[in-house]
């Protein structure tokens, strides 16, 4: 058990696991989806983007994953940022970093980037310090 704080500083015990992160990931998801609606209606956008979706099938796919990728990233203010990444073959621009944390694994740790790419996709990506490598664990599709 980790323990996080509340918004009045009451202490919350909550499981430091791989569902706590997968939540983190989804509710970072649904703020981005939120952001970019509210961004539509302000503009006048909603009410034609909401026509056309009517006419068209909606599927969103979540996946687990644990896939070995090439990333290219920057060190930017002691802070790494993943820029592109390779998977499966097609290049993918990260356009947004919803979030980033880490996990202790012995003396290494793994770091965890929640991403957006060009198309609105997100992916959650992991770097491994101690094997110097990336995967992506999660990915987010419509």
């Amino acid at each position: 058990m980790r323990e996080v704080r509340g918004n009045d500083d009451e202490a919350i015990c909550a499981p430091a696991s791989e569902e706590v992160n997968r939540d983190c990931f989804v509710v970072l998801h649904t703020l981005h989806r939120l952001s970019a609606l509210l961004a539509m209606t302000r503009s006048g956008l909603f009410q034609e983007s909401r026509r056309r979706e009517s006419r068209r099938r909606v599927c969103v796919m979540y996946q687990d994953l644990d896939d070995d990728i090439e990333v290219i990233a920057l060190f930017e203010r002691n802070k790494l940022k993943p820029c592109r990444f390779r998977w499966r073959g097609k290049v993918y621009k990260v356009t947004r970093i919803t979030g980033d944390w880490a996990s202790d694994v012995g003396q290494s740790k793994l770091r965890y980037f929640a991403v957006v790419d060009s198309s609105s996709n997100f992916f959650q990506l992991c770097y491994d310090e101690r094997l110097t490598s990336w995967k992506v664990e999660k990915v987010w599709v419509e």
